[in-house]
């Protein structure tokens, strides 16, 4: 089997039959069929996580991801809000964001792709940035709309039909990219492509496999729903193919102790 971003040969690592610890299987929990392997490329240093389970997670996403992941959305939205700026990985983030010269300028509109809770997006919103959010689930999409006064779209972002004239200076992909199969995150990158400004940016941020995989691979970097997982060599190569420009491309250790690549790109 080779690597679909640079074509070397990826080489099986590990496989897993059950939840690992932390490791939240949606109810896959006591399927005795459930099974997923990690695979590497060893030329570009790219990870996947390869399973059968891809139509279950979909409807996962869509209908009880938010009380499975949450529970209570308002309660977890103001739990993580309130968290001081020293222990906050979003407000590191905003602020790298807001820090980049090429992003200043006045009005300047932002599409969150995969908003979740809608900290993100709500942040930038009270940083001035003229906010729209994308995000599937129905009660996370209403919490957003409602409680945060955030204009939302329901729909996934390969599925959407966007209005030409609709362009933003800002697309943000918040540890997105890696719930999807490479197939539909390509699709994903090049309708982002379309409705960007002509100076307009996408900044992405996705787990680091990389360094991950130093401390083993039943960390959170590596779980079930994460089909790629890019080191920055992988990352820079897929950008690359689909004819972005990287500014930026970097790799952190958040606060929380993730393992993060960011990158900047038009």
């Amino acid at each position: 089997m080779n690597c679909k971003i640079c074509f070397g040969q990826q080489k099986k690592l590990i496989s897993f039959y059950k939840a690992q610890k932390k490791e939240n299987l949606f109810g896959l929990e006591n399927n005795k069929k459930y099974k997923r392997t990690i695979y590497k490329c060893y030329k570009c240093g790219h990870f996947t996580n390869q399973h059968k389970f891809s139509l279950y997670l979909n409807k996962i996403y869509k209908n009880t991801y938010a009380k499975s992941s949450h529970g209570n959305i308002k309660k977890k939205f103001n739990s993580i809000n309130n968290i001081t700026k020293d222990k906050s990985s979003n407000y590191f983030r905003c602020k790298f964001i807001n820090n980049l010269k090429f992003l200043k300028k006045k009005n300047r509109s932002l599409l969150d792709i995969g908003a979740g809770l809608g900290i993100f997006a709500y942040s930038m919103k009270k940083l001035g940035w003229k906010i729209n959010a994308i995000e599937v689930n129905s009660e996370l999409n209403k919490f957003i709309s409602k409680n945060l006064k955030i204009n939302t779209i329901g729909k996934n972002i390969i599925e959407k039909k966007f209005n030409k004239k609709k362009k933003y200076d800002l697309v943000t992909l918040n540890k997105v990219l890696e719930h999807f199969s490479y197939a539909n995150s390509l699709k994903i990158l090049k309708k982002i492509k379309k409705i960007l400004t002509i100076d307009g940016f996408v900044y992405i941020e996705v787990p680091d496999g990389q360094s991950a995989s130093k401390s083993g691979f039943s960390r959170q970097e590596f779980y079930f729903e994460h089909y790629n997982i890019f080191s920055k060599k992988s990352l820079k190569l897929y950008l690359e193919n689909l004819n972005f420009r990287i500014f930026r491309i970097q790799k952190i250790k958040e606060v929380t102790g993730k393992y993060t690549l960011r990158a900047v790109a038009r």
